[in-house]
């Protein structure tokens, strides 16, 4: 939401509280160093500077758990986006001292990061019930992707997390990039300690909030989700997707998941698509497509059909991004610009 027109504020949010970039450090603010990824840039309270005092997770947690005593009174769309346990790596000093059992660094400070989330998500939790609003409220948790995994390529890339039992991790289309935990609680609607075991997208989520406020669905552009609830409580039957479709590299790469939990993955490392069975093959190390070749055709369709309306990608790949900005800071000059004669002047000072 960096740039203007997708700021929150511009896009149908009345208050917004934190940083505009993908992640920030946890305990600083400094705005004397350069932008380049805005982990060090201030942070906005309605399109206002604002800050924060200690860790930055509690303090976006107790800002939401105001948001919801602010607004006791009347309906509300809460949407907590945490950083945590994003990079860098860091957390209190008391919290990371409690998982001192963990003998990897890496994995203990992950663990703690975890841990002061948990305890924040807890906060709001508390503040609904508080102001006794936690019965007809609808409560979702979840990740965006699986966690980074160490490779041949990039050997220092895993940041202490685990996805076992599933294979691989973020950036990829097996189920340790794709497959994340996702709770969902509404005590006068849903039964506890239920479980619903049909595939379902973190696209469903919005689509659940429009209907649940009991918004027009129909106006606007089509929504890709479906409403959860009527399936989660059985008032209605079959499933919400027969399937659900990833597309990476402009689809280079893709993934179709059938509803039953065929899994057709066509992904970095392989020449040609692979078929697993994921009921029984969760570490998705059988390949079985050689003994159901003729399923290929019909879920290979079905992937087809749905990537007909998708459009390429507008944003430039990560690498690429980081060359042009390191360009336009000055802190890097690309060998073709060299070899064009371009040398700059002066190395910019922006402190």
């Amino acid at each position: 939401g960096a740039a203007a027109p997708f700021h929150p504020l511009n896009r149908g949010f009345d208050y917004f509280y934190g940083f505009l970039g993908g992640g920030h450090h946890y305990f600083n603010i400094d705005l004397t160093q350069p932008v380049k990824e805005a982990y060090l840039q201030g942070l906005e309270r309605n399109k206002r500077p604002a800050d924060f005092d200690g860790y930055l997770t509690t303090a976006l947690s107790r800002d939401a758990a105001k948001f919801v005593t602010d607004n006791k009174d009347q309906p509300f769309f809460l949407y907590v986006a945490y950083n945590a346990p994003h990079a860098p790596l860091q957390a209190p000093k008391e919290d990371i001292a409690r998982y001192a059992h963990i003998k990897e660094r890496k994995r203990r400070i992950y663990a703690a990061m975890v841990d002061v989330m948990d305890r924040g998500i807890g906060e709001v939790i508390t503040a609904l019930e508080e102001n006794e609003i936690r019965d007809n409220t609808l409560v979702f948790f979840l990740s965006d992707n699986g966690g980074p995994q160490s490779d041949e390529k990039n050997p220092n890339k895993w940041n202490g997390s685990s996805n076992k039992p599933f294979r691989g991790g973020k950036g990829n289309f097996f189920d340790g990039g794709i497959h994340v935990p996702l709770v969902a609680s509404w005590p006068a609607k849903f039964k506890a300690g239920s479980t619903y075991d049909k595939p379902v997208m973190a696209l469903d989520i919005a689509r659940t909030a429009v209907e649940v406020a009991g918004a027009d669905v129909s106006r606007g552009p089509k929504m890709e989700g479906v409403n959860l609830v009527p399936f989660v409580t059985g008032e209605q039957e079959g499933v919400p997707h027969d399937h659900i479709f990833w597309r990476g590299d402009d689809g280079q790469r893709w993934c179709v998941l059938s509803t039953f939990g065929l899994k057709l993955v066509k992904d970095k490392s392989q020449k040609e698509p692979a078929l697993y069975f994921l009921p029984k093959d969760k570490s998705e190390s059988k390949n079985i497509i050689e003994t159901y070749e003729e399923l290929v055709p019909t879920m290979t369709r079905e992937w087809s059909n749905w990537n007909a309306d998708n459009v390429p990608c507008r944003l430039m790949g990560y690498k690429d991004y980081h060359k042009k900005r390191d360009l336009f800071f000055g802190e890097a000059i690309p060998k073709a610009a060299a070899d064009s004669g371009y040398k700059p002047k002066a190395k910019p000072n922006f402190k």
